[in-house]
């Protein structure tokens, strides 16, 4: 089981530590907006070890990463307990087109757009140099770019879409993101009915059966529009993770333990980060009242042993 742990310090000495790489001037004020979420820091990592040495640090710390490669260099967000976002651009070169990497001739640590540039005749070399270093790039950014998946777990009233509409309005504006129950994208101008769970008896086998394979069939159209190309630098957040099938069949109405489902989550949710949001059924009765205690300690049971195999962020 793993905590997330306060981070703007750790982040702070990172910048401390690589400030002659950063471009523009670092003030006050930039510093107290990054440390807000309300801008980004660029870096100049034309050899990519800035990049790398950021992640491993992160990574030790097991803090929620996103990152999001563009033409120029990779950007990379981070998120800490509290919400509080970081974002950081490492950049593969100070130019703003990346077919005019390393022709600038000046001093100045920032930067460059290209019409500031004199290209000479001996620089056509390095600009065919780039187009085709750039061709790898885009291709490596193509096939290493993949969405972000941010599951809520735990029984009914624990909190689980308060805290996905507070990631959602942290991040709105920032990043593209989505929220979902379940296999469905919400739309936040529709009034969704609220349903009672555990309202009608479970189908028999046959039932049971047909049903797994309709919710498998959604999930599988779930997975193959959130990795297409122009959705993998989205972050989308399950207010109810598809595991709830798994974790809580009879909530579905299945009478069978769905495994091909499973099966099937494994690979499709292996990397997404999971928060279990664990309270006291004194609380959540206060909240929904949806469940008995007998069903309260049935799910955690089911929760705590699925969580038992998996990495997750208690909350």
């Amino acid at each position: 089981m793993y905590y997330l742990i306060p981070m703007d310090k750790i982040i702070l000495r990172f910048i401390s530590y690589n400030s002659k790489y950063l471009l523009g001037k670092y003030s006050s004020k930039k510093k107290k907006n990054f440390l807000n979420g309300k801008g980004d820091l660029d870096f100049y990592d034309k050899n990519r070890k800035l990049r790398k040495s950021f992640e491993i640090l992160l990574k030790k710390k097991n803090y929620i990463i996103i990152k999001r490669y563009h033409k120029t260099g990779l950007r990379i967000d981070a998120l800490d307990e509290k919400l509080n976002l970081y974002c950081l651009d490492f950049l593969n070169g100070i130019e703003t087109n990346p077919f005019f990497f390393n022709l600038y001739k000046g001093k100045k640590i920032k930067k460059i757009n290209s019409i500031k540039i004199n290209i000479h005749l001996f620089d056509l070399l390095k600009i065919f140099i780039n187009f085709v270093n750039h061709l790898i790039w885009r291709l490596e950014s193509i096939l290493n770019q993949k969405p972000t998946l941010i599951e809520c777990f735990g029984v009914d009233g624990a909190g689980k879409t308060y805290l996905s509409n507070k990631i959602y309005s942290k991040f709105k504006g920032n990043i593209s993101i989505y929220k979902l129950h379940l296999w469905k994208f919400k739309n936040k101008n529709i009034n969704y009915p609220q349903l009672i769970p555990y309202k009608h008896d479970v189908y028999n086998l046959i039932f049971s059966l047909l049903k797994e394979i309709f919710i498998l069939l959604n999930i599988l159209i779930l997975y193959l529009k959130i990795n297409t190309k122009n959705f993998k630098k989205t972050i989308y957040i399950f207010d109810r993770s598809c595991w709830d099938v798994f974790i809580d069949p009879s909530r579905y109405r299945l009478n069978h333990n769905p495994y091909i489902i499973k099966l099937f989550l494994i690979f499709f949710l292996k990397n997404s980060y999971k928060f279990f949001l664990k309270r006291k059924y004194s609380i959540i009765k206060k909240r929904k009242n949806e469940i008995n205690y007998k069903r309260y300690n049935l799910l955690n049971k089911n929760l705590r042993k699925f969580f038992s195999k998996y990495t997750y962020f208690s909350k």
